[in-house]
Parts: structure tokens; sequence; C-alpha cells
């Protein structure tokens, strides 16, 4: 995550801060306040890469496993 460092979160605010970052996306909004930091995205998809990964933490720290995703690309080399 840009600003925030979600290493020192606990798994409640890592809640709270998934949460924010949801609402923020849903409504189109790229600019979310968490406890004392203001953190601006570029683009929906940098939050929904930061959603993501929140997830995956608060997957982990519950003794969960983290999910893999993997991304193929062909090309014909023109």
């Amino acid at each position: 995550m840009a600003d925030i460092d979600t290493d020192l979160l606990t798994v409640d605010e890592k809640r709270e801060l998934l949460k924010e970052l949801k609402q923020a996306l849903y409504t189109g909004a790229r600019r979310i306040r968490f406890n004392d930091r203001d953190v601006t995205y570029q683009h929906t998809s940098d939050m929904r890469m930061a959603v993501k990964a929140l997830q995956d933490d608060i997957r982990c720290s519950q003794g969960g496993r983290r999910q893999t995703v993997v991304s193929t690309t062909f090309s014909r080399g023109f």
C-alpha cells in the first residue's frame, strides 16, 4: 500500500482499512483517510490491488493460506 504500512496494523485495523478501501472503490473516490493518513490512488486498479493484498493479509493472519494468481500472456512476436 502506498503510505500505510499494514505490517504495523492489527487485524481489526486491517478490516477497517479494507472497509474504507472498498467503500471508496465502490463510490468512485480515489482518496481515503485512515487514522492520521491521507492516501490518494492514481488508478482504481491500484485500489483493487490494495484490496486484494489486504484480504490476503487478513486471511494469512487468521491461519489461512495466501492466494496465488498466475497470469499468462502469449504473443506472436510482432
